[in-house]
């Protein structure tokens, strides 16, 4: 690759003068700088970054706003795990991540934090934005200059460089196609949704109920999700379920809550998401027959490596990154634990 001295050699300038015009820094007529500039572009030049990072010290920051961690049965703790594992990969540069925790249950608790990260004048965001009303209504806060990625769900209309997840709709397709070859016969199937709206997790309800009712001859009925995690709205919601169904054979639950009702519903057909400690219980006690699972851990570390590539690295990154839909059921449960070894 070419280097500084090459472009000086070419441009018939001392290499002073093109450090001058590659950092933006010093006087340089037009002519000049142009001049260099067409040589950097038609050669391909690339700064050395690490050097850059060796002879500063800037530190690069990035906001990260997404759920309490303990929510969810802890899935945003696994995404902040892979996170810091991808921080710690990149040990050698100066990044330093600030946290913003929201109460995904509250509105008003998003606005809080995404103004306290709009405040750090960081150089990139990480975005979880599961409360997409909120996230949307403030995204004109973030500076042109200031770069995105969305993490686990995405949104339409917001600004990002990157989405790391799964295809939502594919995902529910493919849970639709799973429960369609497990049902014995004809019947009603209920569907859980979201409120408030989380985007991602209704497009998956969506393309479940789809399949289903183009390709089975069972009915689909939509129930939706207790606000908050109790128990006792989790029976509530049970309760209505199974009195207004007697003809139920399965459930499909598109986050990883389905272990509350994999709980209390006996001989139906359950299918949910994610490998948190409380849903694998349930998966092994043959209590949810399929799990879909979101690899949260990899999507935190692909995030933060992708914000990266493109804001120290100055690297283009791809629009949508998905992750693959991983299948998991009691059969496969301990091979997938064990990392495909064969013990």
């Amino acid at each position: 690759m070419i280097t500084i001295k090459d472009i000086a050699e070419i441009a018939g300038v001392s290499i002073g003068t093109v450090d001058r015009v590659l950092h933006n820094r010093g006087r340089v007529s037009t002519t000049t700088k142009a001049s260099i500039l067409s040589i950097v572009k038609e050669k391909g030049y690339r700064k050395n970054i690490v050097a850059s990072q060796l002879s500063n010290n800037k530190r690069t920051v990035f906001a990260v706003i997404m759920p309490l961690p303990h929510q969810n049965d802890y899935f945003w703790d696994l995404i902040k795990e892979g996170i810091e594992t991808g921080k710690e990969k990149l040990g050698f540069f100066k990044i330093d991540l600030q946290y913003f925790f929201y109460d995904r249950f509250d509105k008003h608790s998003y606005e809080i934090e995404f103004k306290k990260a709009i405040a750090i004048h960081a150089d990139g965001f990480l975005i979880a934005p599961v409360v997409a009303d909120q996230a949307i209504k403030y995204k004109s806060l973030i500076r042109e200059d200031q770069k995105v990625v969305l993490i686990n769900s995405d949104l339409p209309n917001f600004s990002r460089i990157s989405h790391i997840g799964q295809n939502s709709y594919d995902s529910g397709r493919t849970a639709a196609k799973l429960m369609s070859q497990i049902i014995e016969e004809s019947g009603t199937i209920a569907v859980i949704e979201v409120e408030p709206e989380d985007y991602h997790i209704n497009i998956r309800a969506r393309g479940f109920k789809e399949y289903i009712r183009k390709n089975t001859d069972s009915t689909v009925k939509t129930y939706m999700l207790p606000v908050e995690n109790h128990l006792a709205e989790y029976e509530k919601t049970v309760e209505k379920m199974t009195y207004e169904n007697r003809d139920l054979i399965g459930l499909f639950v598109p986050n990883s809550s389905v272990h509350y009702f994999a709980e209390m519903l006996k001989d139906i057909k359950i299918i949910g998401y994610d490998l948190v400690e409380a849903n694998t219980r349930m998966l092994e006690s043959g209590n949810i027959d399929f799990l879909l699972n979101q690899q949260p851990a990899k999507q935190g570390e692909l995030a933060l490596e992708s914000l990266f590539k493109n804001i120290v690295l100055v690297e283009d990154v791809k629009e949508f990154q998905f992750l693959p839909i991983e299948i998991i059921c009691r059969e496969n449960l301990e091979s997938y634990k064990l990392g495909g070894k064969n013990e």
